[in-house]
């Protein structure tokens, strides 16, 4: 593999602009984690913002996942969903992308309502969740 300046500031770029924008919209702390398990690694009512960025379609069992999120987040929480939407070479062949509706119907098993969702990028979806019941 050939890697370039470009590549490794990329990947740093993308976490301070979200770091920047998570304190602008009033997150006072941002953290990544990697997690198998939210509700043991993370305290109830500890997450304002649970994001995942081209990861989603990784998850065995994305509405049991999103399910044992719920305890986590607090009270005006949301979760925010971005994964390819499979209409690349590569996504399509390795099945490397998840479908947007998709993604909304586990949510909906999972206990989330949809808030928002953004079509301003190219090859992937972009949709954002809250909890049902508060």
């Amino acid at each position: 593999m050939i890697m370039t300046r470009e590549h490794r500031i990329v990947p740093l770029v993308r976490r301070v602009l979200l770091s920047a924008l998570l304190i602008l919209a009033g997150c006072a702390e941002t953290a990544s984690r990697r997690m198998s398990d939210p509700e043991r690694d993370l305290p109830q009512k500890s997450v304002d913002l649970f994001f995942t960025c081209n990861t989603c379609h990784h998850l065995p069992d994305r509405a049991a996942y999103f399910l044992a999120l719920l305890p986590v987040l607090r009270p005006a929480g949301r979760v925010a969903v971005i994964d390819y939407k499979g209409e690349g070479l590569i996504e399509g062949l390795v099945g490397h992308w998840t479908a947007e509706e998709t993604v909304r119907h586990e949510m909906e098993a999972a206990g989330y309502r949809l808030v928002e969702e953004f079509d301003y990028l190219l090859k992937q979806h972009f949709q954002t969740f809250s909890p049902t019941q508060p």
